[in-house]
């Protein structure tokens, strides 16, 4: 038997599983940002130790015309979607933070895809791929394992909106490192997004609410 299947069961499944139960039973919330970066720290170093890992995967930014367009009428009509949805599921809550706290709105535009997108591309899609590509063999059952894993990473929010958008998100950004070998163009998908989220008024489901004067 292969160990990963051991250690795929133990990083992404028993893990989140016990810090989601930790953070619940303690209400340690603000415990989630620095175990990303530990989960960071970790894949860094066994990436840095795979001497087939191609780090170029980290910086690369490829201009292909055909994605690009294919991902911006992605990201027009499911932004649509996400602000029907922070309409309807937060009415109070909807386009909140612009018209109230517009310096964390745009604080968080600056600090999120590098406190919180990058660590998670690092450990759910770049450490995911390259240890277990080669272990699930298909690349859609690679994206829909990981999915599944990114979204059960955000168990410790405990609630249903939280896992779905983040299993549905986890698919198309692992999708997104997988066909275009960048790092990059997925976190910055996936911080475009999550900055609809929270504008919408669908960040309670994912976020901490801001400090009251910010």
């Amino acid at each position: 038997m292969d160990l990963r299947w051991l250690e795929l069961l133990v990083l992404f499944g028993v893990l989140p599983v016990a810090f989601a139960i930790v953070v619940r039973r303690f209400e340690i919330h603000g415990q989630v940002a620095p175990a990303l970066w530990v989960l960071a720290l970790v894949a860094a170093v066994v990436l840095g130790r795979d001497p087939s890992f191609e780090r170029e995967l980290l910086w690369r930014v490829p201009w292909d015309r055909t994605w690009l367009q294919a991902a911006s009428l992605r990201f027009a009509g499911l932004s649509v979607l996400l602000f029907a949805l922070g309409r309807l599921m937060n009415p109070s809550g909807f386009l909140w933070l612009p018209r109230k706290r517009p310096r964390f709105w745009l604080l968080f535009a600056l600090v999120y895809p590098v406190l919180s997108v990058a660590p998670q591309s690092l450990w759910w899609r770049v450490f995911f791929a390259q240890r277990y590509a080669a272990l699930l063999g298909d690349r859609d059952a690679l994206v829909l394992v990981g999915a599944a894993a990114f979204g059960l990473g955000h168990l410790a929010f405990w609630n249903v909106p939280a896992l779905a958008m983040s299993t549905l998100g986890g698919a198309m950004f692992f999708a997104t490192y997988l066909d275009t070998q960048s790092c990059v163009l997925s976190i910055v998908e996936h911080s475009a997004y999550g900055f609809v989220v929270l504008t919408a008024g669908l960040g309670k489901f994912l976020y901490r609410a801001p400090p009251a004067r910010l």
